[in-house]
């Protein structure tokens, strides 16, 4: 019987055929781990155990986000069943190792056969990794890998290598116990932040970011591989706003989008892929669309067009092409779509002058619609989260990203980063992080039919946790008099050095006073009216903060809150001091104010920001139930 001790044992195979050596391309990326140098190749006779009582690993820092093109190892397999498993897990902050021993974290996995004959083996895992401690590990008895190999330890150390291991059957893990093995990863650390996230080119692609407020895919050969990988975090979505393909383009001219990320517990997987490609249909070209979710499980996928309101056509066609976009005119505007992608479903509002032609058997013209709607019949599979689009295309010049937006909680509101903001989702949380003094960096966050807005964030702390002068100003855009889009408003909380100001100002909408309100425990404790000025001092930095408008078919209350995680002495200027956990600022007169469209939280020499929910005083639609359950959930917000 094997037994493992602080010091792994060195376990003997006889270990017979051999398989070549997975060879690095010329001009390969930079190394973002690498234990150790090739040793000797060919070796059958021994190696550390790898097997499912026992994984191996090297642990590693990015100090930046970076995407992992490929990894690998030196490693021989057995000759009953070399199957193992690659993964690379996120490390605690506490311990500086995985959080569990089924690697339930891992950010990317793969299986594969280890050869026969200790070779280095290398294999392509194209992952966004936000920065953090991470190790690569290799192991069986997890992601479908039921084999045994070994690392042959012979291979030259660089430094010192962070190894460590596992003994799974105790549970525990170690530091080191062996050495002179060789872990490598390879990836790039030369990321381009545009719209709060991480872009990274792939194949021959370059990318920059354009003026203009688009990202540019430049360099695009014929190869399908070359575009750019855009990393979500764990994410419900991701939207942006492209031109189309030209219908001039050669036939065989693509754009595709490839979703991956968690699907039955499995990182890195592919979701969905939708593809925009030249066709010729008869003797016009057309720009086919087509949508493939076998990779959920589903075998066929249902497409909805929307005018408004009204479904003016529905149909179920099998994977593949879903629908054409055409045009008669002889010089034709572009196609300029705006998508809002999750986990299972693609919302693409008004391609305006564009007719389309669906496919099957009720293939139907349709020349008025603002919404086409595509998602998966009954997928078998679980996803849990998006984590990663790969954006590709092929014979074409260019291709650019307009205008992302992340999707992250249960309301699908789209969130865009403002000024110089990244954005990293995890946990169910979204941080916006990299703020600066200049009061222009945060969040904003689209609405839609939306009366009412509240969103909640982890506690910044006290005015002794932020430097003199920092800020959270709130403000929100919606339907004024009629017109939609009109500011309605701001407050704006300041650390004046010994408290947290609050101040708000309704010039957009000439409100010559306030309505002052202070609840506990939702219940009203005290209120001042006709209040001008300065509105409040408080020892804290709210927890929420949001605005509420028209209630139960009444006129709007021209009003927002904020609130705190305990009751605090809200001092009114020039009113009383009184205790409670949210503060109401109330615009008095008589205005019409109608739907919210839009609320952005803008921050100033703050720390990071990490917002936890949200709310509305709408439902979204959901078609399917269950984000989680094998009847994956699609929603049909457009984005605002």
């Amino acid at each position: 019987m094997k037994r493992i001790a602080v010091i792994v044992c060195f376990l003997i195979f006889d270990f017979q055929s051999q398989i070549g050596l997975a060879q690095a391309p010329d001009g390969a990326p930079e190394f973002l781990l690498e234990t150790a140098t090739l040793g000797p190749t060919g070796q059958d006779f021994f190696g550390i155990v790898i097997d499912s009582d026992q994984f191996l690993g090297a642990k590693f820092t990015l100090d930046s986000a970076a995407i992992a093109t490929s990894l690998g190892a030196h490693l021989t397999g057995s000759s009953s069943n070399p199957e193992i498993f690659f993964a690379i897990v996120p490390l605690d902050a506490g311990t500086d190792f995985p959080v569990d021993f089924e690697l339930t974290e891992a950010v990317f996995t793969t299986t594969f056969d280890a050869p026969l004959s200790s070779a280095e083996v290398e294999i392509e895992s194209n992952v966004i990794l936000q920065p953090g401690r991470f190790g690569l590990m290799t192991g069986s008895g997890l992601f479908g890998a039921t084999g045994n190999a070994a690392m042959p330890a012979v291979d030259f150390d660089i430094g010192m290598p962070e190894y460590f291991f596992s003994i799974n059957f105790v549970p525990q893990y170690q530091n080191g116990g062996f050495n002179n093995a060789r872990f490598f990863v390879r990836g790039a650390t030369d990321v381009t932040t545009f719209g709060g996230l991480a872009h990274f080119p792939l194949g021959q692609a370059e990318i920059a970011e354009d003026p203009d407020g688009s990202i540019v895919v430049s360099n695009i050969g014929s190869s399908g591989d070359d575009g750019v990988a855009v990393g979500l975090g764990e994410a419900r979505g991701w939207g942006f706003s492209f031109e189309d393909l030209d219908l001039d383009s050669p036939i065989g001219a693509f754009k595709q989008w490839e979703m991956k990320g968690m699907v039955d517990g499995v990182p890195n997987q592919t979701i969905w892929i939708e593809r925009h490609e030249v066709a010729s249909v008869g003797d016009t070209n057309v720009v086919q669309v087509s949508f493939d979710t076998s990779t959920i499980g589903a075998t066929s996928n249902v497409i909805e067009v929307y005018d408004g309101d009204s479904l003016v056509f529905s149909d179920v066609l099998p994977n593949g092409p879903m629908y054409n976009y055409f045009t008669t005119e002889p010089d034709p505007p572009p196609l300029d779509l705006t998508v809002q992608w999750d986990a299972t479903c693609v919302v693409l509002p008004d391609p305006l002058g564009w007719p389309i032609e669906t496919t099957g058997e009720n293939g139907t013209v349709i020349t008025t619609y603002d919404r086409i709607v595509t998602y998966p019949l009954d997928p078998t599979r679980e996803v849990t989260f998006c984590s990663q689009v790969d954006s590709t295309a092929a014979l074409i010049p260019e291709t650019r990203l307009r205008d992302e937006v992340l999707v992250v909680f249960d309301a699908l509101l789209p969130h865009r980063s403002l000024g110089q903001a990244t954005f990293q989702a995890a946990d169910e949380t979204l941080t916006v992080s990299n703020i600066g003094s200049s009061g222009k960096d945060g969040v904003s966050i689209g609405l839609s039919n939306t009366h009412r807005f509240d969103v909640e964030w982890m506690p910044i702390g006290s005015e002794a946790t932020t430097p003199t002068g920092a800020s959270l100003r709130i403000q929100a855009t919606g339907s004024l008099d009629g017109q939609p889009g009109q500011g309605l408003g701001f407050v704006v909380n300041q650390d004046t050095g010994s408290a947290i100001s609050i101040d708000a100002d309704f010039s957009d909408f000439g409100s010559p006073t306030q309505l002052i309100q202070v609840f506990d425990n939702g219940i009203l404790v005290g209120e001042v009216s006709g209040h001008t000025g300065p509105v409040a001092t408080v020892p804290d930095w709210p927890i929420g903060v949001g605005k509420l408008g028209q209630e139960n078919g009444g006129a709007g209350t021209k009003c927002y809150t904020e609130t705190w995680e305990e009751t605090i002495p809200i001092a009114i200027v020039g009113g009383p001091t009184l205790m409670g956990d949210e503060l109401r600022i109330l615009a008095e007169g008589s205005f019409d104010i109608g739907e919210l469209d839009g609320f952005s939280v803008l921050l100033a020499d703050t720390p990071d920001l990490t917002l936890t929910g949200e709310a509305t005083d709408v439902t979204t639609t959901i078609f399917i139930d269950g984000f989680e359950s094998g009847d994956t959930s699609r929603w049909s917000n457009t984005i605002p």
